[in-house]
């Protein structure tokens, strides 16, 4: 969202004091603090700048009162500088086109400004591109001043006549040639035709041109002052050559403050492989469209910045443009993880979608393993049917585990973990990368130990399943047998110590690897984004990566991390025999709206009293009406009420029954419903479920019943 200088908000908020208004009545219903608007440096987003200019609107009494208060407001100090301007113009209208082409563009960035000049005439148009919000309060404001500027100028004859819509506003100026500076000339060139003035007329000329140079030096002075207070880096540029910068290009550029940088080349501070749009970039015409450009600052890393530049002007006597930039590097970072984290909300929806038919294929198969041991049926054909079950289940098995992987899937930076087993997430993010290696190198695995660090399992799984990424697509696809990618772990004494090693073509600039946006001839696999992520990952949970690579022999990443005290604990298979149960029947409720869930674990618990509920508001309904449950299998992710608020719902009503709570889940939800589900401390079964995993929960309950 394009922003607005915070230096305007100075003239509002003269404006609100002599109304007797307080200056917060002009920040409703926006996010903006005094803090942040009183400081020049500072922008503000044009939406909400919009929102302050109708709040003043409505303050002075309407649209009509809106425009009688352009001239009210103005910046006493920014009215003497046009007047200086002023005094270097002969004509009017120049006045008003150095305004507008070269003050507009550096306070309203985003705006679009059309100017059409004629024989004493200026036609101005401005235009609010979407998806910016329209303006038609600031429009009228525009009008007051563009009213009021001839009389401040000294310029009476001028006449404004405007046509004002929501997105769009149109100024017709027009200009008398007998008026202010018109004047003065025709007096002049008659002063021309009798000799006798001639001195005095030479006199003249003389202290208008040193009246002319000192207001040129003033109106240098003010651009500098101009420069300075933006809040982006800006220099000014001519022929390629830095005139002048602000403290912003030092800090955004990692120079000393105070270092001189006049007559630099601006290709100084470009990135090699984006030399040619830096040529490129000076001598544009001004536009809203911003220029994408590598930047190097001095310690040698990469910025990704828009740029923009402005109209032509003179300034310590040359012709020169300015350019302003933005560094938004971090926001290119930060788009692409939340792309990943977007595309790994997708991956786990399709595997909940998955697990929830899957359920029902392996637990209908362990109830057809459960029926064939008591048919009567000739031993051949039981094994034939065995051996038939067993390859379905096989099967079906290896879609649990490819949908386990894709639940594992990097979903989120801070998923509320603190623990991960390293071999568990290498082989997860193996398989999940499976595709991509298995044309190109042979996998191996080389784990000296079970490891578990001190990362959450969705950053961890991020870190590499990149580098698995990045050593497979260095290989040429093709020549599978001839290469190799090993996954090697070990510990010592501080840390556990994970290797991914290829036998690729190796990095060229190992110094470079880990910089976001490297050009293709720098990365040709475009993987630098995804490694300067990984970096940053590493580091904020206080680990090391490192590259080891040698051209024509490979490339070893290694990753050095903090080992955890939190040992995952993996589930155990319990005998799923209901021999050993208590002879107690009990009263279940199971929630779901899968109906084969429902049906499945109705067969599973035939030998208790099951009642089920298709959804969060008639599982409420039921034990309301029958609080005497002794369990309650309930989904986590269902429409209407999800399981969290289910039991959360139960907890202020039923508390007895909210500790009979068991968890079903496939492993889909947001944020949000994971930290929720982290807080409770009732046990949960993830789908696809087996037998054993459901008699477990209910001898829990059917001891507590006894």
């Amino acid at each position: 969202m394009a922003d607005v200088s915070c230096r305007m908000f100075e003239m509002y908020e003269r404006g609100a004091a002599e109304l007797g208004i307080p200056a917060e009545t002009l920040l409703a219903g926006t996010t903006l603090t005094l803090e942040i608007v009183r400081n020049k440096r500072n922008r503000a987003p044009w939406n909400e700048w919009v929102v302050v200019c109708e709040n003043f609107e409505r303050a002075v009494g309407g649209p009509e009162a809106m425009r009688t208060w352009g001239y009210r407001i103005i910046d006493h100090d920014y009215t003497s500088t046009l007047r200086r301007l002023a005094g270097l113009l002969v004509k009017p209208e120049y006045l008003y086109r150095a305004v507008i082409t070269w003050m507009a563009p550096v306070l309203y960035p985003h705006l679009k400004f059309d100017l059409q000049q004629t024989r004493h005439r200026l036609q101005l148009f401005i235009d609010i591109p979407p998806p910016h919000r329209g303006g038609a309060a600031w429009f009228r404001l525009v009008e007051g001043t563009l009213v009021a500027l001839p009389r401040l100028l000294d310029l009476p004859d001028a006449t404004v006549v405007s046509h004002i819509e929501e997105r769009h506003a149109s100024f017709d100026l027009s200009f008398s040639p007998k008026s202010g500076r018109f004047a003065q000339a025709l007096n002049l060139s008659r002063l021309m035709l009798r000799p006798a003035a001639v001195l005095g007329v030479l006199e003249d000329v003389r202290r208008d041109i040193d009246e002319a140079y000192r207001a040129a030096l003033d109106s240098e002075r003010e651009l500098r002052a101009l420069l300075h207070g933006l809040p982006d880096p800006v220099a000014v540029i001519s022929n390629g050559l830095i005139l002048e910068t602000n403290e912003r290009w030092l800090e955004a550029f990692v120079i000393p403050k105070k270092t001189k940088l006049q007559g630099m080349p601006l290709q100084t501070f470009v990135a090699p492989e984006h030399e040619a749009v830096g040529r490129s970039l000076m001598g544009r015409k001004p536009s809203d469209e911003k220029v994408e450009l590598l930047m190097r600052r001095m310690d040698g890393r990469t910025l990704v910045t828009e740029c923009s530049v402005s109209q032509r002007l003179h300034y310590q006597g040359r012709e020169a443009q300015v350019l302003i930039i933005r560094d938004v590097t971090a926001r290119k970072e930060q788009d692409a993880i939340l792309g990943v984290s977007q595309l790994g909300a997708m991956a786990a929806g399709i595997a909940h979608d998955i697990n929830n038919p899957l359920t029902g294929v392996l637990g209908f198969l362990e109830m057809l393993d459960e029926t064939l041991e008591d048919a009567l049926l000739p031993l051949v054909v039981r094994e034939s049917a065995t051996r038939y079950l067993n390859a379905v289940r096989e099967g079906a098995e290896r879609v649990a585990d490819i949908a386990g992987d894709l639940v594992r899937f990097p979903r989120s930076t801070n998923d509320g973990a603190l623990s991960s087993c390293v071999e568990d997430s290498l082989d997860s993010m193996a398989r999940l990368a499976r595709n991509e290696i298995r044309h190109r190198a042979v996998l191996v695995r080389d784990y000296n130990t079970t490891s578990h660090v001190a990362i959450s399992p969705a950053r961890l799984g991020q870190v590499l399943l990149n580098l698995l990424l990045h050593a497979a697509q260095s290989i040429p696809p093709g020549r599978a047998a001839q290469n190799t990618i090993r996954l090697h772990t070990h510990q010592d004494e501080d840390w556990v110590v994970i290797e991914i090693s290829d036998t690729g073509p190796g990095v060229v600039d190992v110094k470079r690897v880990f910089e976001p946006f490297l050009e293709p001839q720098q990365n040709p696999n475009n993987a630098s984004l995804g490694l300067a992520i990984s970096r940053r990952i590493i580091d904020d949970c206080g680990g090391r990566i490192e590259l080891d690579s040698k051209v024509g022999e490979g490339s070893t990443f290694r990753l050095l991390l903090p080992k955890s005290n939190l040992l995952a604990t993996n589930p155990t298979d319990d005998d799923d025999d209901d021999d050993d149960l208590p002879d107690v029947r009990l009263k279940i409720l199971v929630v779901d709206d899968e109906l084969r869930i429902r049906e499945l674990l109705s067969r599973m618990l035939r030998r208790h009293s099951v009642e089920t509920a298709i959804s969060g508001t008639a599982a409420l309904a039921a034990l309301e009406r029958d609080p005497n449950r002794d369990l309650v299998f309930c989904d986590v992710m269902m429409p209407e009420l999800t399981g969290v608020q289910v039991y959360q719902q139960l907890k202020q009503r039923l508390p007895q029954l909210a500790e009979r709570f068991v968890f079903i889940t496939g492993g889909a939800f947001g944020f949000e419903t994971q930290t929720e589900l982290d807080l409770i401390p009732n046990p949960r079964i993830l789908k696809p479920f087996r037998r054993a995993d459901v008699m477990k929960a209910v001898r829990e309950a059917a001891l507590q019943h006894e």
